[in-house]
């Protein structure tokens, strides 16, 4: 077998690897997140709260469009209803953080901290993402993507990964601590 063609294949394949979402899931997977989605999240407005805008367009159109890519995600039953505006079903301590063009170390605790997010991507669009529950993240993720605009379904499939992986069921390992859920 000859090499003579993998720097011609290796490029071409990174690029075609950008093209899908990345999404980092939270490692610490310890608080248990039923109970908390339930009380807080389930079949109910959720605050959602946008930071930062990788596309040249105006905030409020960037935020319309994650609020429209974010409804219905996530595993848990029944959906939330992440809103810009909540009605009165949402719990004041609950919110969905998503933070766009974050600095490179910005966790899920610095999106519920208020970690602001930048501006106008060079084609890649980078989010880091928290479930918070009275200011702490139960609940996190990061992700990537090449996106053209706040339209663009790559975008769209991206906050749908997020969703799932923040909003997802419990692990049912042995031995995992954290809260059980209730009301903060």
């Amino acid at each position: 077998m000859t090499f003579r063609f993998l720097p011609l294949v290796l490029p071409l394949a990174l690029l075609a690897g950008c093209a899908q979402p990345r999404v980092l899931p939270n490692l610490d997977r310890t608080t248990m997140l039923q109970g908390l989605y339930s009380y807080g999240a389930g079949d109910r407005d959720l605050r959602l709260v946008v930071r930062g805008n990788p596309f040249a367009v105006p905030q409020t159109a960037f935020d319309q469009a994650v609020e429209r890519d974010m409804a219905g995600g996530g595993t848990l039953q029944p959906p939330p209803r992440p809103r810009l505006n909540p009605d009165a079903s949402a719990r004041p301590n609950y919110q969905l953080v998503l933070v766009f063009q974050p600095a490179p170390t910005t966790d899920g605790q610095d999106a519920c901290n208020g970690q602001p997010g930048g501006g106008p991507a060079d084609g890649e669009v980078k989010v880091a993402a928290a479930f918070c529950v009275a200011g702490k993240a139960v609940s996190q993720a990061t992700g990537w993507v090449g996106a053209s605009g706040p339209d663009d379904p790559k975008l769209a499939a991206l906050l749908h990964q997020i969703s799932m992986e923040l909003f997802r069921p419990d692990d049912a390992s042995p031995g995992a601590g954290g809260s059980s859920g209730g009301s903060p």
